[in-house]
């Protein structure tokens, strides 16, 4: 069997975008994709290629489906994300602008693990972009009160979650069912006490009604056996007096939302500075 063949993408018209050129079978798609977007379009969101309406993995060959013969795939941009990665993107270097220190280079994951990880939520389109935009740009916020990198949010190496990622205790865990994510978690002493701030977005809407929205909250680790799921975090919203959550211990503040959406979040950031300096005041 010849280990050539023929390959053109089309776009979603059906009008060719690329091709007919040569392809080894026992080409990764990642390198195809790679020869196509520089020919097609160099600056464009992550595409995804098509064959017989299954989408092709990265790590897949078109040797996997038994393609033996010239063959036609279809490219699908997603033109959302495109959109929001360029704003988060220009939202990065503001940043950096504003703080040297603040943003730096980063391991980002690649376009097909990072939609893997949430594109099972029940999350909107916009949701979804801000966070897969996030997760694949290789840059990192590395300050004392925000504090996110694309790899290290997937591995456990930091209490930071999206599909069942483990933290800093093994005995805590988040799941998809829970329909928030951490996109920060910090430690800081702060008179001799331990205190962890944090930054989540309420999925669902499932805390203040508003799908998308970011939270925020500070609390005294005196407990660390402490649940941060969301059936927790509703029981603090009932009643943040509860001693065994220990939240009405200062430093420590209940969660409250900060922002209504990722991009709210990041625009009052750049205009005002990180949005937890309202909290507690």
């Amino acid at each position: 069997m010849d280990s050539q063949l023929n390959v053109t993408v089309l776009g979603i018209s059906g009008d060719p975008l690329w091709g007919p050129e040569p392809v080894d079978i026992c080409t990764i798609v990642l390198e195809l994709k790679s020869r196509v977007v520089t020919s097609v379009a160099p600056r464009v969101a992550p595409i995804r290629l098509v064959l017989d309406d299954e989408i092709l993995s990265d790590d897949d060959t078109l040797a996997r489906f038994c393609v033996c013969s010239d063959v036609e795939l279809t490219l699908v941009f997603d033109a959302t994300l495109g959109d929001i990665l360029m704003k988060y993107e220009a939202i990065l270097e503001e940043l950096s602008a504003q703080n040297p220190n603040l943003i730096e280079d980063a391991a980002a994951l690649d376009y097909e693990t990072a939609l893997g990880l949430v594109e099972d939520l029940e999350v909107t389109a916009d949701i979804q972009a801000w966070l897969v935009s996030m997760l694949i740009t290789s840059k990192c916020f590395a300050s004392d009160w925000f504090e996110f990198a694309p790899q290290f949010a997937m591995t456990g190496m930091k209490p930071v979650g999206i599909n069942r990622t483990l933290c800093w205790h093994r005995e805590l865990e988040w799941t998809k069912k829970d329909a928030i994510i951490y996109i920060s978690m910090t430690e800081v002493t702060e008179v001799g006490l331990d205190v962890t701030s944090a930054y989540l977005v309420d999925i669902e809407g499932r805390l203040g009604g508003i799908r998308g929205s970011v939270w925020y909250y500070r609390v005294l680790d005196c407990d660390r056996s402490l649940d941060y799921s969301l059936n927790f975090i509703q029981g603090v919203l009932a009643d943040p007096y509860n001693a065994e959550a220990r939240w009405a211990m200062k430093p420590g503040f209940p969660p409250r939302m900060v922002a209504t959406s990722i991009e709210e979040f990041f625009s009052e950031w750049l205009a005002n500075g990180l949005p937890e300096a309202a909290v507690g005041k």
